[in-house]
């Protein structure tokens, strides 16, 4: 019998194997790899400039926190230089608690979470935001989902999505509050090839 493609019916494993020769497809199904890490201590933005052709981006936020109680995160995407993009998003937010549930519409920018975010440690905002393919020259989608506790309604869940509406190659991302610094947390960055 010829094998072609290895499935359980076809292998045996209660016995040790030694197996030979080159493994090929491993590493090849899509996985994010890790870029880079920035750390935010009294930032005022943290910025990803490196984004290349091929790829999806992914951003985990890890115990981030504003120096400024009752402010919200963002991000705004770059072109060649960096030129931050302020305009011409058509993006949606939400953000679901115990005592309230809101959305709304958002063109200026990235917003990662919908309702404003307290700075004590308690209340720290983590999650992620997945841009699709932001160097090619068309519309850059994104997803993202998070948590972090409002001061008002306690512990909340974000969700973002859109896209920018415009043809343009994005190669970099910048993260602010809307007042005040970063204080504190990780921006991971991650990346997958998209062909």
């Amino acid at each position: 019998m010829t094998v072609t493609k290895a499935n359980a019916d076809v292998l045996d494993l209660t016995d040790a194997y030694a197996f030979s020769g080159a493994v090929t497809g491993a590493g090849t199904a899509g996985g994010h790899e890790f870029v880079s890490k920035v750390t935010a201590s009294s930032s005022s933005t943290l910025q990803f400039t490196n984004m290349v052709a091929g790829y999806d981006y992914l951003y985990i936020f890890k115990h981030v926190l504003p120096a400024t109680d009752n402010t919200t995160l963002s991000g705004v995407l770059g072109i060649a230089g960096p030129t931050f993009r302020t305009s011409t998003y058509l993006g949606f937010k939400s953000s679901i608690s115990a005592n309230t549930n809101q959305n709304g519409a958002e063109t200026a920018k990235i917003q990662v979470h919908f309702h404003t975010q307290g700075n004590a440690d308690r209340e720290a905002l983590s999650g992620e935001l997945l841009l699709l393919d932001p160097v090619a020259t068309t519309k850059t989608d994104w997803f993202g989902f998070n948590h972090c506790a409002n001061p008002d309604y306690g512990k909340e869940m974000g969700y973002t999505q859109g896209f920018y509406n415009a043809d343009e190659s994005h190669t970099s991302i910048k993260f602010s509050y809307a007042s005040g610094n970063i204080a504190s947390g990780d921006f991971l960055q991650y990346r997958r090839p998209n062909a």
